[in-house]
């Protein structure tokens, strides 16, 4: 996952599509993907959406949502499949997974792992909301 995210988080930029537009992201990831990423406004949790990049690991196509936080780069991949992940760190990169909702998300960093802690804690927050109605219009 690492090797796989190393990019986006490195270089700061995604490959896919540089927005904080999460209609024109849905839409990029609707054209790649057959399952909708988040796209959750995480604004308030201190990150901002930045853009979108799909890539394929092991034969499956995963969707890789980017989000800033200050100078600091974050990469959200998600895709089907419920294998319980593990936290780690691989090539000089924070590595955080969790499974829900019949997907897998992993969350990629540099440095700290903080800001990858807080990334996580504020997806899975958005996922357990009482406005699930509200999270799914966002999503696509």
């Amino acid at each position: 996952m690492a090797a796989a995210c190393a990019p986006w988080v490195r270089d700061g930029a995604p490959a896919g599509l540089t927005s904080g537009d999460r209609a024109k992201l849905a839409a990029w990831f609707a054209a790649r993907l057959d399952y909708a990423p988040p796209l959750r406004d995480l604004t308030a949790d201190g990150f901002t959406l930045r853009g979108a990049a799909s890539a394929a690991l092991a034969g499956q196509s995963v969707g890789i949502t980017v989000y800033g936080d200050g100078a600091r780069v974050l990469a959200l991949a998600v895709w089907p499949g419920a294998t319980p992940p593990r936290d780690d760190r691989a090539g000089g990169l924070n590595v955080l997974g969790w499974t829900q909702q019949g997907f897998e998300y992993w969350v990629v960093s540099d440095g700290d792992a903080g800001p990858a802690r807080r990334l996580r804690a504020a997806v899975q927050g958005a996922r357990r909301s009482s406005d699930a109605a509200a999270y799914k219009s966002d999503s696509y």
